[in-house]
This record gives structure tokens, C-alpha cells and sequence, in this order.
């Protein structure tokens, strides 16, 4: 895999098809370091009572800081408060992020992208 990572250009990818931090299963579409990095730092920024909930994260590489999340609680306000912590990461992160869409067991919420704005002084 390495070696057709190079021959891309694409010398991020990883060998990793998946980790775990904080006891969440982690995983990228194309397995870039970058990627399960971000995902461990919007982790880092979840309370960690609100964290307990998160069963997995997935980052769709192909589209770009896009991200899967999948819920243990049925809760749908924690569902969507931890959401939105980790939207909030992203943002403070890397900037923005091009949607979170978390699952429940009876729920979905989705978030739509959001990119902060730098205005000229």
C-alpha cells in the first residue's frame, strides 16, 4: 500500500485500517495519518461524560473532513450536543469540516458543513 502511495504521490496514507482512542473505534476511508490525528483531537475536546456515548468515528477521505459517527446512547439531545462538541473541534482544528452525520439506535442528526470565515481587517 505504501508503494502505491508513493507512486500517488499520497504520502499521508497509512497501513492502518483502523484504531482506537478513548475507547473509540476510529477509521478513514483511505487511512491517513492525518486523518485518525483529527479524529483523536476532536476526541480530545469531547467531555469525556459525553464521549462514553461515541462508539465510532468514520472519515470519508474521498469527500474531505467528512465524518460518520456512531452512538450507543438513545439519548438524541446528548447525540446532538456531542455533535456538535465534535463539529466544534473540527472547526477550531482544522477549520471546518464538509458534514457530521451521527447515528442512534432511533435517531439521526445530521450536521451540515460549516467552514469559520477570515475576515479582511
Amino acid at each position: 500500500m505504501q508503494a502505491i502511495a508513493a507512486k500517488r504521490g499520497d504520502l499521508e496514507k497509512t497501513s492502518i485500517t483502523s484504531l482506537k482512542a478513548f475507547g473509540v473505534s476510529l477509521s478513514s476511508r483511505f487511512g491517513k495519518a492525518e486523518e485518525y490525528q483529527l479524529m483523536t483531537q476532536m476526541l480530545n475536546e469531547v467531555p469525556a461524560l459525553l464521549r462514553r456515548s461515541i462508539e465510532e468515528i468514520y472519515c470519508d477521505s474521498k469527500a474531505s473532513l467528512c465524518f460518520t459517527v456512531y452512538l450507543q446512547s438513545d439519548d438524541e439531545e446528548e447525540g446532538q450536543i456531542t455533535t456538535e462538541h465534535l463539529a466544534a473541534a473540527c472547526v477550531k482544528t482544522k477549520g471546518g469540516h464538509n458534514g457530521i452525520a451521527s447515528y442512534g439506535p432511533d435517531f439521526v442528526f445530521v450536521l451540515a458543513p460549516e467552514w469559520s470565515v477570515c475576515e479582511d481587517e
